[in-house]
């Protein structure tokens, strides 16, 4: 074999009898002109011997790629590191909305020479493409109600990867001012995941958007810097007229007459009543309804409004066209203005909502968790409430907010943010049984509060909740007092007891409460944070107790471990992430729970008996995705390795060999 050469998907010098993308390339898919000839080409000696031009036009061709690269990764020796050279799209936009079809082209530094080779990836599938100089166009339509994934290569090391979203739909909105008069020079956004498009109203309070795809749009209005009204644009709406100022008549002070739906103005005759200190706006038919109403402050301090979103869209249509949404705000005129907008795939995609079965009516929906709105207000301030929620894509299956019957305070809790011990936003946290830290979970928050200057705390508590249930519950020092400028914010550690968790306890929230001398009491949730808990398996190594342990995996992990230590004799576990999900380096591969180290007698000899285990446990246990073992020894174990499958799969696509795990191996479920 000669001297180094540069691998065609990886920025690094290779030993070319060790880079699977080399030796399964170099022959530009000609058998006859290979160089490596059959006993060194890995590609060639796979089972299925299927040339290049076919792989690269069938629908596993991506993942054809994704294999390369993987094993480049874990089996490449690197001595010397170059960089990617990243290519620039021309025709399409990421961050605005795009026509349906067009030319897509890729502009490259360096010039593609005689077998050089590129590819451009649509969703996943390989386009035909031919390079000219420096730029490699095509021409293609894209779909309309979805986004596109884009992604390009080629042989010399250029790279892009973006989304992009395309649509044949326009949509003009109409800003109407509190005098019933256009709006001029209103700002207005569409919004799709991460697009946002800006245009300003014409003389006749008219923005138009073109292109958009036939999905739900978010629409927010600005006057200034602040947002002060939002609307949703369903597939194929044409025009939205959304009213930046809407005085509800008459005005009354903040009392009982609160949840008279005589002082509510309505989109729609019914949609809304009340339920005892709750007003509930009920979808009717296709698209949007909103109810909205003022008052006037009768004193000073934070007004506080409780809201909750409902569909029976989900979970059946979840990731479906029917993506009910909502809009929910309290603002006070002319002044500060909170508020919340969401959709039901984006709330089911960040495990916003929860299955909840109606026992009465036989009927199961998601919900959200109760969220706050608040802004502070000055006695005789103006106070506006609004609210929508929209049935997308059908008329048949309603949607709901329930608003709770605003409430002034003097004290509220503006943001409560968690952390690990390091620093980084909590995702996991590790609640089950254990003795590290003393037994307590440890979390450092930060903690932002409004209210009244002077005013005493004297108690704070945060609580772990599951589905209602409160789990433990850790207290924090916060004996103080609201400053001069009425902001009280900083950084407390707090201690959870570990508590022995049911099996079904996947996710949890943190609510902390706190309350003042005079017994009044302001509560933050946060979102859902993932559960991890303590393996329980027979285990190897050290605990690493300064992290809060290193056995902690996801509950459906432990399931699948005890399931398989239970039937497999001589297997020990090493690390799994510690208690926040983190990894202990250099083992990146056993972070957020899913992955953990075994060994068991004869593993280190990599042999047939070696290869045969590890295939006994994956055939037992399919739900494993990768194992990662020792790098050094070939032999029968590496021709096994590329000769044999696994519940259909080729072996070698699940079993990876790596660096560095010679007395032990990894599993990631």
């Amino acid at each position: 074999m000669s001297g180094p050469k540069i691998c065609i998907l990886c920025p690094t010098y290779c030993h070319d009898q060790l880079c699977l993308a080399i030796n399964r390339l170099d022959c530009r898919g000609n058998w006859s002109t290979c160089r490596w000839k059959e006993s060194q080409c890995l590609y060639y000696n796979c089972m299925d011997r299927r040339n290049l031009h076919q792989v690269l036009n069938t629908s596993e061709s991506l993942e054809f790629w994704k294999e390369i690269q993987r094993y480049h990764l874990h089996m490449c020796q690197t001595t010397t590191t170059t960089k990617f050279s990243k290519a620039t799209m021309h025709g399409f936009s990421t961050s605005t909305f795009n026509p349906p079809s067009g030319r897509l082209s890729f502009e490259i530094k360096d010039h593609l020479k005689d077998g050089d080779e590129a590819w451009i990836f649509v969703n996943q599938e390989l386009m035909e493409i031919k390079c000219r100089l420096t730029t490699c166009p095509i021409d293609i339509a894209f779909p309309l109600d979805k986004p596109s994934t884009l992604l390009f290569w080629t042989s010399i090391g250029h790279s892009y990867e973006g989304v992009i979203w395309c649509g044949a739909d326009t949509l003009a909105v109409k800003v109407i001012g509190s005098n019933g008069q256009p709006v001029h020079k209103a700002k207005v956004s569409a919004n799709v995941q991460m697009v946002e498009e800006t245009k300003f109203t014409n003389m006749d309070g008219v923005a138009v958007f073109y292109n958009l795809p036939k999905i739900t749009i978010l629409i927010t209005i600005s006057n200034g810097e602040r947002i002060k009204a939002t609307g949703v644009a369903v597939g194929l709406q044409s025009s939205l007229t959304v009213p930046l100022y809407v005085e509800d008549a008459p005005e009354h002070s903040l009392n009982t007459e609160l949840v008279n739906m005589a002082n509510w103005k309505l989109s729609h005759e019914l949609v809304a009543k009340v339920n005892q200190d709750q007003i509930v706006l009920t979808t009717k038919g296709h698209g949007e309804v909103t109810a909205s109403r003022t008052f006037i402050s009768h004193m000073t301090g934070h007004y506080k409004i409780l809201y909750k979103f409902t569909t029976r869209e989900y979970p059946q249509y979840f990731r479906t066209q029917y993506d009910d949404c909502f809009a929910v705000s309290i603002e006070v005129v002319g002044g500060q203005i909170s508020h919340v907008a969401n959709k039901m795939n984006n709330l089911g995609e960040l495990n916003l909502l929860r299955k909840i079965y109606d026992s009465s009516s036989g009927i199961t929906q998601g919900e959200t968790s109760l969220g706050e709105l608040s802004v502070p207000v000055k006695k005789g301030d103006k106070v506006k409430i609004f609210a929508s929620v929209s049935n997308v894509g059908d008329g048949a299956i309603d949607s709901s907010i329930y608003l709770h019957t605003p409430i002034i305070c003097n004290i509220v809790v503006s943001a409560f943010e968690a952390f690990d011990l390091n620093g980084e936003p909590l995702r996991f946290i590790g609640l089950d049984k254990h003795t590290y830290f003393g037994g307590n979970t440890r979390i450092r928050t930060k903690i932002l509060i409004e209210g009244s200057k002077g005013l005493k705390i004297n108690k704070a508590k945060v609580e772990a909740i599951n589905d209602g249930k409160v789990l433990t519950t850790g207290h924090i020092k916060l004996l103080t007092e609201i400053p001069q400028n009425g902001v009280l914010k900083g950084e407390f550690i707090i201690e959870l007891p570990s508590v022995k968790l049911d099996q079904a306890v996947e996710t949890v929230e943190l609510r902390l409460t706190i309350q003042t001398e005079t017994n009044e009491k302001a509560e933050y949730s946060s979102p859902p944070y993932n559960v991890i808990v303590r393996a329980g398996v027979e285990r190897f190594g050290g605990i690493s107790e300064a992290v809060g342990g290193n056995d902690w995996v996801l509950p459906k992990v432990k399931k699948s471990l005890i399931k398989l230590f239970e039937s497999t004799p001589g297997l020990q576990m090493g690390i799994g992430s510690n208690i926040y999900g983190g990894s202990l380096l250099p083992h990146e591969l056993t972070k957020n729970g899913v992955g953990v180290q075994l060994r068991w007698p004869g593993y280190d000899l990599m042999d047939y008996a070696t290869f045969s285990f590890i295939k006994l446990i994956l055939e037992k246990s399919p739900e494993i995705k990768n194992v990662f073992v020792s790098y050094k020894k070939l032999g029968v174990f590496h021709s096994s390795l590329e000769r044999e499958f696994i519940n259909r799969v080729p072996a070698r696509n699940i079993i990876h060999r790596m660096n560095g795990h010679d007395k032990y191996c990894i599993f990631q479920f």
